[in-house]
This record gives structure tokens, sequence and C-alpha cells, in this order.
């Protein structure tokens, strides 16, 4: 919900995502060559959005493979299928429709695709870079942030049951968010909002394991409850309860959220504080997402962050007042 609320292309990739695997489920479920193309289309364009819509040729092949299978296709026709080929095509064309400054600018886009992938995988950021894995970071805070505190336990669960139980409908769930998970894991750089791309499809997985407990317990409840109707009962009280406990902390979590967002930016507090009380050309120092100061103003000193800046740096320089942003110091507080 918080990233929904900012201009960045995080959100518009996951929907493009989501709906190249609807055709993918319809490949294995249904084979046509429309499902292929339109899979592909979409694919591309959640790439074009983000980089990670890439990494759907997993569930895509799988499903053309099962479904192959399960027509008792030969592995030659499997394999060089031209429904196949048709869906790469599409993707790369979907991917240079929305992104053609790859192919018109190509060592510009190379340069760039260099950077991120060595701030990625070797360099980190601010704050987001230490010595534990990042995968080791996701599990501990990652999944929580993103499901919830109680649902991220059933992802484990269904991921679990998936692997084991191996039905093909599992294997082309679970195959892309598993992947990737391992693939973000690797990087030296990490944040909450990474996982993104992977949530709606754990929710899924979260779902098929709820939908397996409750299984089970309405099974035990008809066995030992006799009366029909304090059986229904049973289990509609148990499906809400299951229900409220998963759900209730992100609906509370998302409305202080939005709340917040109706009351005045702290920013603009702090401004409007720092104009009535501080005494003009005095010397600040402050770092990013801090309040919107003037120059005519003010005599100011900008740095990325404050937390590397020594303070008898900030003393040579006769700075008097120093302006620290919750944003940079609660990456260490936040996830110590």
């Amino acid at each position: 919900t918080k990233i929904s609320h900012y201009m960045v292309p995080d959100v518009p990739m996951v929907f493009f995502i989501l709906l190249s695997f609807v055709f993918i489920w319809f490949i294995y479920k249904k084979g046509d060559t429309k499902f292929y193309i339109l899979a592909g289309l979409f694919a591309g364009i959640a790439t074009a959005t983000k980089f990670g819509g890439q990494l759907l040729f997993l569930p895509l092949f799988l499903a053309h493979i099962f479904s192959g299978l399960e027509k008792k296709h030969s592995v030659k026709n499997i394999l060089f299928s031209h429904k196949l080929i048709l869906s790469v095509v599409f993707f790369f064309g979907a991917f240079l429709a929305g992104c053609p400054y790859a192919v018109l600018d190509f060592p510009k886009f190379w340069n760039d695709f260099k950077w991120q992938s060595q701030h990625l995988l070797q360099a980190g950021h601010y704050g987001s870079s230490t010595a534990q894995p990042a995968w080791l970071f996701y599990i501990r805070h990652g999944l929580a942030e993103n499901v919830g505190k109680f649902l991220q336990f059933f992802v484990y669960g269904g991921v679990l049951y998936g692997l084991i139980r191996r039905r093909k409908k599992d294997l082309i769930l679970i195959v892309f968010p598993l992947v990737l998970f391992l693939l973000i894991g690797s990087w030296k750089s990490m944040a909450a909002r990474y996982l993104l791309p992977l949530i709606p499809f754990l929710c899924l997985v979260a779902a098929l394991f709820v939908d397996v407990i409750l299984s089970r317990l309405k099974a035990f409840s008809e066995r030992y409850v006799s009366d029909s109707r304090i059986y229904e009962r049973m289990n509609k009280v148990l499906i809400c309860a299951v229900v409220m406990i998963l759900l209730v902390p992100n609906v509370l979590k998302t409305t202080r959220f939005n709340y917040l967002l109706t009351r005045e930016d702290t920013r603009t507090v702090a401004k409007n504080w720092i104009n009535n009380n501080l005494p003009s050309g005095s010397s600040l120092a402050l770092e990013s997402y801090g309040p919107p100061l003037s120059r005519e103003d003010y005599s100011l000193i900008r740095r990325h962050t404050l937390g590397n800046v020594h303070l008898d740096w900030l003393a040579q320089r006769k700075v008097e007042y120093v302006i620290v942003s919750d944003i940079m110091y609660a990456r260490f507080t936040r996830y110590p």
C-alpha cells in the first residue's frame, strides 16, 4: 500500500507480471497460441517497466512442458514449439516498444545496467548493506513487512508443502517467487520493497496452505461433531477467525499509514518551526529527506547522509544546527 502512493515503477511492474502469469496459467490449462503471445507480451512490458518480468520464462516454460506432456506431445515438438518461439518474439517486441533506447542508445543502456548490477551485487547503498546475507534479512524482516507478521508463516508452510507435494500447478506457481527470492537474496543491497514482485505469488501460496489446514480441520470436525448445524457454525467461526488473524494487522497498518498521509507533512512542520525559531542566516547542515529550506534564508550544507560525516568536519565549517531525518537513521534503528 505504501509503495502504491509513490510514483515509482514497482507497482505497474507487478501488475503486468500478474497479468502475464494469468495467461501462463491458461497456457497450462488450455495451451492456445494466443495465451503464449499474451504471456510474452505482458512479460515484456513488465520488464520494460522495471526489470523482473524476464524471469517469467520459468513458469511459462514449466506450463508449456506440463501441457505438452499431458497432451502426449513428443519432446522435439515441446522444445521446438512455434508457440514458445512466438512468446519469446512478443516478449522482446514488447520490451523494445516500452524501452526503445535499449537499442537506440545501447552503450548508455549497457553502462547503466552494469552500474545498477554492481550497485545491487557488490556496493549496496547506505543503510541497506550489512555483513549478514540478504536472504536472512528477508526471512527475518522482509516477508513480515510485505505480507504480515502472521501470514508469513503460512507462506513458509505453503512453499514447503508445494515442494513436497510437487503437483504441476503448485510448481508453476512457486518457481517464479522462489528463484527470484534466491536471486534477490544474493544481492549486497537489500530493502523490503525488493520483494514486491514476489508478494502476490506468496499470498497465493499462503492461501493454498490456509485452505489445506482448514480442509484438515473440517475433516476432523466432521468426524467428531455429529450435529451438522453445530459443525457448520464451528466451520464459519473458524474461517472468520483465521481471516481476521491474518488480515487485521495489515488492515490496521494500512489505515494508520493512510491516516498519516492526511496530516501535515513533518518536513513542512519542521520547516515552519525553523523559520519561526532560527535566526536568518544561521548555518545549517541537512541530509536527504529533510525540510525544504531556502538558501536565501540560511547558509545550508547538504549531504546525502550526516551519519558518516564527522562532527569535527561540521565544527570546522561553523555549522550551528544539524537537521537529521528518520528516513535515513531509521535504516539502522528499524532493522539493527
